[in-house]
């Protein structure tokens, strides 16, 4: 997301009241950027516009991206995402684990546990 997107997004600055701007690209949801200074003074303000207002908030220190506030449905959402890709990252490595000991590779469970102290 750091890139700027390329031209044929829509891409505008707007100042609203502690509001340094807000990103819209492609026409995606909001992306609402504050300092951490400016959370500080409307944290408030800024839940309520990332739980009821559906924005996204991206805090910043010094000019550095710090952290994002999102909604937790959003947040449930990334998460399952985050598994289902870990999912397929996983499963062919199980897959290959699986086919090796199969071969006669690894080592008994007894023995594993013995070598762990277990």
């Amino acid at each position: 997301m750091g890139a700027r997107p390329d031209d044929s997004a829509l891409w505008y600055t707007i100042h609203v009241d502690h509001v340094k701007h807000v990103n819209t690209f492609g026409g995606g949801r909001e992306m609402v950027t504050v300092s951490s200074e400016e959370v500080r003074d409307g944290l408030g303000d800024l839940i309520n516009k990332v739980a009821y207002g559906g924005e996204r908030v991206m805090v910043t220190r010094r000019g550095k991206k710090i952290v994002g506030i999102i909604s937790a449905e959003e947040m449930e959402l990334l998460d399952a995402i985050l598994d289902a890709i870990e999912d397929e990252i996983d499963v062919p490595l199980v897959k290959e684990r699986l086919a090796e000991m199969e071969k006669g590779g690894g080592i008994p469970l007894e023995q594993l546990k013995r070598e762990l102290g277990l």
